[in-house]
């Protein structure tokens, strides 16, 4: 799972950024799920999307 964001200034040639994260447990019964990232969100980010990847896969 990543939070991937625009940011101001310029780093590694590209303005985007990513916090990575992964599925804790779910929240509730509408396939919500809780998450736990490397570093806390900004703010604004609340009810905003993230990217699900299925990496790394135990399937």
């Amino acid at each position: 799972m990543a939070y991937i964001y625009k940011a101001k200034t310029k780093s590694s040639e590209t303005r985007y950024r990513c916090i990575w994260g992964k599925v804790t447990r779910p929240h509730g019964n509408s396939g919500v799920v809780r998450a736990k990232f490397k570093s806390n969100l900004p703010p604004e980010s609340m009810g905003r999307k993230v990217r699900v990847f299925m990496y790394p896969s135990s399937i």
